[in-house]
């Protein structure tokens, strides 16, 4: 799997949120974690927190490093973090404006319904939401992309 474009490219500006939420610190269950991935403390042992799956209880977004505090954009999916890495997860609140990732070859609409799989975001219906994605994604084979999205269904 590839980014279509680099985190650091992809954002305007440095935030991966804009929002009112609380940060709360984590730590990587696997190496598979990146900046805008959707998390889980489902079946982890506190604090520990795992790639959403599909139908799991979201935790948050991972946005930043901790011990040392880094905010370093080269840290998406392209570029996980390692095992145990301690980390900044993002509670969101319903309105918050958040970049995720994207599946590999998946499609959203603008301003259409995603949920979580395997840490990314895939198109859903309302029901089954967490958001809408603020941008049409056209899926292409083997790339992941960004998108700005809104968290929140009633948002």
């Amino acid at each position: 799997m590839t980014l279509a474009t680099p985190l650091k490219d992809a954002i305007q500006g440095a935030l991966v949120i804009k929002g009112t939420g609380n940060t709360e610190t984590v730590q990587a269950n696997g190496s598979d974690l990146f900046l805008t991935a959707i998390v889980t403390g489902y079946g982890e042992t506190n604090p520990s927190v795992d790639l959403a799956g599909a139908g799991e209880p979201v935790s948050g977004v991972i946005i930043e490093e901790q011990f040392p505090y880094a905010v370093d954009l080269d840290k998406d999916s392209d570029d996980c973090f390692d095992d145990n890495q301690w980390l900044g997860m993002y509670v969101p609140e319903s309105g918050d404006l958040l970049y995720l990732t994207v599946a590999t070859a998946s499609t959203i609409a603008k301003d259409y319904w995603f949920k979580a799989s395997g840490g990314f975001i895939v198109t859903s219906a309302k029901a089954d939401a967490l958001g809408t994605c603020l941008e049409v994604i056209t899926g292409v084979s083997a790339i992941e992309q960004i998108a700005l999205c809104r968290w929140g269904v009633d948002a």
